[in-house]
C-alpha cells in the first residue's frame, strides 16, 4: 500500500476541544503543520482567553509515519507547558510495521 501525502483538518465539537486530524503521511513537513496549528491555539489561549482545554490529535487516518512522530511529543509538552491536555487518539496500538513509541509516545507501553 502506498501511503498518500499527509493532511489535517481541525474542528471544534466543544467550546474547550480542538481537534486535529491528521491523515495520509505524518512526515516531518505534516508534523511542522502540526505543531504550528497547535502553537497557534495555545496563543489563542494565552492572549485571548480562548476556552480551550483540550486538544485531540487524531491519527485514524494516519497510513503511514516517517520523521514526524517528534512532533507530538513537542506539541504535548508546548500544550502541558499552557496549561492545556492534549491526546493522541484513533491510533490503531499494535498496525503491523509502525513502532510503538510514536502511538505511546508519552512513556505509556504499547498494550501486550
Amino acid at each position: 500500500m502506498t501511503a498518500h501525502a499527509g493532511a489535517l483538518a481541525i474542528g471544534t465539537p466543544r467550546p474547550d476541544t480542538y481537534v486535529i486530524g491528521v491523515t495520509g503521511t505524518l512526515d516531518r513537513i505534516l508534523g511542522a503543520r502540526l505543531r504550528r496549528l497547535v502553537d497557534a491555539r495555545l496563543l489563542f489561549v494565552t492572549t485571548a482567553g480562548g476556552p480551550t482545554r483540550h486538544i485531540l490529535v487524531d491519527l485514524a487516518g494516519v497510513e503511514e509515519v516517517t520523521s514526524g512522530a517528534e512532533a507530538l511529543e513537542q506539541a504535548r509538552r508546548a500544550a502541558e507547558e499552557h496549561g492545556v491536555h492534549l491526546q493522541i487518539i484513533g491510533a490503531d496500538p499494535a498496525p503491523a510495521g509502525s513502532a510503538p513509541a510514536v502511538l505511546f509516545p508519552f512513556g505509556q507501553p504499547a498494550p501486550g
